[in-house]
């Protein structure tokens, strides 16, 4: 898998990675798109004090589950069928009202 790494304060590189698995109770999540938010770019302008060099900046993405460990199949919701979260509202500026972040 790909990953883009911010080395250091305007150093950014794209680099593979080995792909993960699920753990006990996890799922993995294939991503399709992602974007990027000013703390992306505070990060790459060296303006986050808790972000540490190197590291994968992110957290605005769309993906697709790619794989459940056994026991997240028992989870809520587990079935691997897209769907789109209740919480959000057709032409919303903010996904998830009820912000679990």
């Amino acid at each position: 898998m790909k990953a883009l790494v911010c080395q250091a304060p305007g150093s950014l590189k794209l680099i593979e990675k080995e792909r993960p698995t699920a753990a006990p109770g996890q799922a993995l999540v294939r991503i399709r798109a992602v974007g990027i938010c000013g703390s992306d770019l505070h990060i790459y302008h060296g303006r986050l004090a808790f972000f540490t060099y190197p590291g994968t900046p992110g957290h605005e993405m769309a993906g697709e589950l790619a794989d459940l460990s056994e026991s997240g199949r028992n989870a809520n919701n587990a079935s691997g069928k897209p769907r789109q979260c209740h919480h959000l509202k057709p032409k919303a500026k903010s996904c998830c009202r009820v912000g679990r972040w």
